[in-house]
């Protein structure tokens, strides 16, 4: 079973499930290995006066090194890291990726203009187009500026939160951009992941899209991981097996893992 690396706990904002509980769904999956990516969002607006997705480390790795130690045998536990990417918090991002052993740090892009496009607000009186032409700009930027992470997540997340359902989406309407952000990552070494939070949504598609994954594929990209992206252990592993299917009719061969910041592959 294709090992989870994009889970998130009550470390996260957004999440109540207990680290323990998604160790144990990830057994009963069959998988050897489980990776905790919880978040942090440096520039995330405030909910309420609410400090959102500041990830305290402290506590963070006193319960999942615990829990390691617990499971040492049984099932590895890595710990890693959803950071929140944006070119006027890359020094903060930096140093808290530097002071803490992370085995895997997943860059992500939520906000833009100071705006997460799950709000309707982002949308605002622009196309859609547009709005979503906005995101991959805040990508590209992202990841020329800045390098400390792994793998980029969910990296048309956008298409997500589409307002208007009818609104028919086209990679060949963003091709330039999306090569322009893939070519930089697969230079700077770096991976992508496959997505599957959206099917356990009810949407019916995988994030990227599977053009994208060919694309990087016939670009030379090579590293690529798999998430539920789960913030309920019932959603450990959702799809998991199609989207192995999805990986081997792109033309992947392997999924990494990592430790200590390090990838390794393995066969799928």
């Amino acid at each position: 079973m294709i090992s989870d690396y994009h889970t998130h706990t009550y470390f996260s904002t957004d999440s109540e499930a207990k680290p323990i509980e998604h160790i144990r769904r990830a057994k009963e999956c069959g998988m050897n290995e489980i990776c905790f990516t919880d978040h942090l969002d440096l520039d995330y607006p405030k909910e309420d006066g609410k400090e959102m997705f500041k990830l305290d480390p402290v506590p963070y790795f006193k319960e999942l090194n615990a829990l390691r130690k617990k499971y040492d045998g049984e099932i590895n536990v890595r710990i890693g890291l959803e950071m929140g990417l944006n070119p006027s918090i890359a020094a903060d991002n930096n140093a808290f990726a530097n002071a803490y052993p992370f085995d895997f740090i997943i860059g992500s892009s939520h906000i833009v203009n100071g705006i997460d496009p799950y709000y309707p607000e982002y949308w605002g009186d622009r196309s859609i187009k547009d709005s979503i032409m906005a995101y991959f700009e805040a990508v590209l930027k992202n990841v020329t500026t800045f390098d400390n992470y792994d793998v980029y997540g969910h990296l048309d997340y956008v298409r997500r939160y589409v307002p208007d359902k009818t609104y028919v989406y086209t990679d060949d309407e963003f091709y330039d951009i999306t090569d322009m952000i893939l070519k930089n990552i697969i230079a700077k070494g770096k991976g992508i992941e496959l997505n599957t939070r959206g099917l356990s949504k009810g949407i019916t598609y995988f994030v990227p899209t599977i053009s994208l994954l060919k694309r990087y594929n016939d670009l030379g990209g090579e590293i690529i991981t798999v998430g539920s992206d789960a913030h309920s252990t019932d959603k450990i592993g959702y799809a998991f097996k199609t989207a192995r299917d999805i990986l081997l009719n792109t033309g992947f061969k392997y999924v990494t893992g990592f430790e200590g910041r390090k990838p390794y592959f393995v066969e799928l």
